[in-house]
């Protein structure tokens, strides 16, 4: 696996386990998140999408948002790879202000980037859980 060595460390660190929903991934809050996806720097991994859950008290619940990217059929890989880097960031920097219609989000539904936003009540920002779906060379899921 090409996970750059400090992603691993920030995942060993910083990462929270959502097995109580089911899935066997770890979730990061957003400061972490948003450090997660700089780690991957010019790596070759590509963040496919992702998910949002939320911590309540003892819990971890679904919020049913996410977001994914598909690969256009003549861009580079090159391109590719900076492109879920890039949706990523946004996604996790603008969730919280999805309210308010936030030209980032429009500009990255334009770029291709597909969001699925069902959650209806305000959630507390620092309840936020984001995972991310990676691929090696955008093709091969990779298990963090």
């Amino acid at each position: 696996m090409l996970l750059p060595l400090r992603y691993k460390e920030l995942s060993a660190q910083k990462g929270s386990s959502i097995r109580t929903v089911g899935l066997n991934t770890l979730g990061f809050f957003r400061q972490d998140a948003l450090s997660a996806l700089a780690a991957l720097g010019d790596s070759s991994i590509a963040v496919l999408g992702g998910d949002v859950y939320i911590v309540e008290e003892t819990t971890v619940r679904t919020t049913r948002d996410s977001w994914h990217v598909q690969r256009r059929p003549s861009e580079s890989l090159n391109d590719y790879l900076y492109r879920t880097r890039d949706a990523a960031r946004i996604f996790v920097e603008t969730y919280a202000d999805w309210k308010t219609a936030s030209p980032k989000l429009a500009a990255l539904n334009a770029k291709g980037v597909y969001i699925e936003k069902y959650s209806q009540k305000p959630v507390n920002e620092s309840s936020i859980l984001f995972t991310f779906a990676l691929s090696e060379l955008g093709v091969t899921p990779v298990v963090s």
